[in-house]
């Protein structure tokens, strides 16, 4: 599963506008002077502002108080959301027809959506399990990444595999798989 279209074009312009602000902000000697040329930035580049934002609230808190953007108090109240972020690196357990699972360092399972893709198109299936660093951000009431993944190649035993297998099975039964935050 993914956002609908018009989900994911207005969560790239408030994500977008926020680390434009934040790039401004922490790097006076950038030569990006624009938000176009903020988005047309590398990978590399974005994750760098990225890690930037998520490492504490201050740019969000600052941000949501001046505003530079002139949003609507509800477009604020989405950015305020993002305070509750969980920046960690996941196990992603399985794939389902309405969320992936991310399993948390600490064994807390969530069900995660694509952005402009379905999961499955950023992470091939026949990787799962795999080990991934992303950003989970709450939005719309639903669970999202921030749009940059990064995976690890490693292969996982049988009883590595039947862990992370057994941690969903629990979740799913006891009806603690997470899919808002």
């Amino acid at each position: 599963m993914k956002l609908l279209q018009k989900e994911s074009t207005y969560y790239y312009e408030l994500l977008f506008g926020l680390q434009f602000y934040v790039l401004l902000n922490s790097n006076k000697d950038s030569k990006v002077k624009s938000l176009q040329e903020y988005i047309d930035l590398s990978r590399k580049d974005k994750i760098l502002v990225r890690d930037e934002l998520w490492k504490n609230n201050k740019w969000i808190d600052e941000y949501v108080e001046n505003n530079p953007n002139k949003l609507l108090e509800s477009e604020l109240e989405i950015i305020k959301k993002w305070r509750n972020r969980i920046k960690d690196k996941f196990i992603i357990e399985r794939m389902l027809k309405k969320y992936s699972i991310f399993i948390s360092s600490k064994s807390k399972v969530y069900g995660v959506i694509g952005i402009t893709n379905e999961i499955e198109e950023v992470i091939d299936r026949n990787r799962i399990p795999v080990y991934v660093e992303t950003v989970l951000l709450p939005f719309n009431g639903k669970i999202i990444y921030d749009g940059l993944m990064s995976s690890y190649s490693m292969s996982f035993g049988k009883g590595m595999r039947d862990s992370f297998k057994t941690t969903y099975n629990n979740a799913k039964e006891n009806n603690q798989i997470i899919i808002s935050i």
